[in-house]
């Protein structure tokens, strides 16, 4: 049974979401942005880049404290002229630390979408729900007073509701080889639970069956059908989607960023842009998980391969 403080905490949150109930809104507020795409792609590198280059409003880990009402947060702290000055590029597992770092912060988003199952369709989200998201996000956007960022990797799950309440919205993709996507959940799964069988990360809506097959099939499988859920969504509203490429973004992030500014500039969001990324970020080249399993995805990978 949680602790008095944690449900005294939970209550308090929860007055709060009401209160946000009532706090007026303007109009014609900037689309959210949304970064998507699987886990282990580099969506938390890039997360923390985009939100240090261009000065978007995001989610930190501070904000995530009291998710009943990040705009609060937001109105009386200066998260992100904190995070700029003392700039890390670091996470664990989508995880990262310091109170201004950017956060997924999934309590936030719980508070509108269900646990589980973790798919949400368009017809399964209901009305109130909508209407609590939208007004919660405009909130935050009136607070903040520019675009704001979000991650969350979940929402790739939730694509369908999200493009219901914000036609507009915009959406950064992140892609990786599959390959190396397959072997980092792998090797998430193992770290973390001593188990290579154990789910880890976004349950796509076929995940009961894929739990019946070995390891290096779910994972895959796992990726494959992420990009499928995305792909569905982008051929319907293709100019607010762009893909950007994590290995691509390690080599050059400067020439990543400029065509991320005029994918910004496409869509007249204004961003507050300052040059903050190294020259080029590391990527890890050996194996990290047992030399037969890696042998075992490769297999799989080259007879059922992922085009991204």
């Amino acid at each position: 049974m949680p602790s008095l403080a944690y449900q005294t905490y939970r209550a308090a949150n929860a007055g709060l979401g009401v209160l946000e109930r009532f706090v007026k809104t303007s109009d014609n507020l900037p689309s959210p942005v949304f970064i998507i795409g699987a886990p282990r792609s580099g969506s938390t590198l890039i997360y923390q880049a985009v939100v240090a280059e261009f000065g978007f409003s995001y989610l930190s880990n501070r904000h995530c404290t009291w998710f009943g009402a990040p705009w609060l947060i937001e109105q009386y702290t200066d998260a992100l002229s904190n995070y700029r000055n003392s700039l890390s590029f670091d996470s664990k597992f989508g995880g990262t630390k310091g109170w201004y770092s950017p956060s997924e912060c999934g309590n936030y988003w719980y508070r509108f979408f269900q646990k589980h199952p973790q798919f949400v369709s368009k017809k399964s989200f209901s009305e109130k729900a909508a209407k609590a998201l939208q007004q919660s996000v405009s909130v935050l956007s009136k607070s903040a007073n520019k675009p704001i960022l979000f991650k969350n990797l979940m929402n790739v799950l939730r694509l369908e509701p999200l493009l219901d309440v914000f036609p507009n919205a915009l959406f950064i993709v992140i892609e990786r080889s599959p390959i190396d996507i397959a072997h980092s959940i792998l090797e998430a799964r193992f770290k973390l639970y001593q188990d290579y069988n154990e789910w880890f990360s976004v349950e796509v809506p076929n995940i009961q069956a894929l739990k019946n097959e070995p390891p290096e099939v779910q994972v895959v499988e796992q990726i494959r059908s992420i990009y499928q859920l995305i792909q569905r969504q982008a051929s319907t509203h293709p100019s607010q989607f762009m893909t950007l490429n994590y290995e691509q973004f390690c080599a050059t992030p400067n020439k990543v960023i400029e065509k991320l500014q005029e994918f910004f500039e496409k869509h007249d969001l204004n961003t507050d842009q300052i040059s903050l990324l190294p020259d080029s970020f590391s990527l890890r080249r050996e194996v990290r998980i047992e030399k037969s399993l890696y042998q075992s995805l490769q297999n799989y990978l080259a007879e059922y391969p992922i085009s991204l």
